[in-house]
């Protein structure tokens, strides 16, 4: 060796000898598959995220369309004004075997013998706004009416629905001796000029 280099300039030329060749022998060893690179590849940009996919939308048969009632306004009644009573011939209950209820999963073709008029929510009618409620009740045996569900409403937060429900909740159909579930009645609500 030259003798003109000092002790750290040797180490330092060693130093640099021995990472040039680990670097060397290290890129051999990559190339030849015999050592796994340092560093992983990092996926491409334009990766896919994968999501669950959304559940089909349910198959709607045709059903028959639901009697509507229309709400109107009634003016007030005064007192000294008298109402004729309302006439109406009791209709015997058709004999049909006490099996168990009918799901009838659709509006029944008969309307109710006793039909009280829903009231129009003060909300909406101040605020202008029309609504649509759509529920299932159960038409008991003597013809009440029992287990109001709201199935739908538009728009919500008027109370169209309340109004809706107490009204229906005094109807009375005719009575047919079977229970009949899941009957759908829909009320609409229009303002009028």
């Amino acid at each position: 060796m030259n003798a003109a280099l000092s002790r750290p300039a040797l180490n330092a030329t060693i130093l640099v000898s021995v990472i040039f060749h680990l670097a060397v022998l290290y890129y051999i060893a990559t190339a030849w598959q015999i050592l796994p690179p340092l560093s992983q590849p990092t996926p491409p940009e334009h990766a896919f995220k994968v999501q669950r996919p959304e559940p089909p939308p349910p198959v709607v048969k045709d059903k028959p369309e639901p009697p509507r009632v229309q709400p109107h306004h009634v003016d007030r009644i005064e007192p000294t004004s008298t109402v004729p009573p309302l006439n109406l011939a009791p209709q015997p209950p058709t004999p049909v075997s006490p099996d168990a209820p009918i799901a009838v999963n659709a509006p029944v073709p008969e309307q109710p013998t006793s039909f009280v008029q829903p009231a129009y929510p003060a909300v909406a009618l101040n605020g202008g706004r029309e609504g649509h409620v759509r529920l299932s009740i159960t038409i008991l045996a003597d013809g009440s009416v029992t287990d109001i569900e709201v199935i739908s409403v538009s728009p919500a937060g008027y109370r169209f629905e309340q109004s809706a429900m107490d009204a229906v909740r005094k109807w009375h159909y005719p009575a047919t001796g079977r229970v009949r579930t899941h009957v759908y009645v829909d009320v609409d609500y229009v303002l009028n000029g």
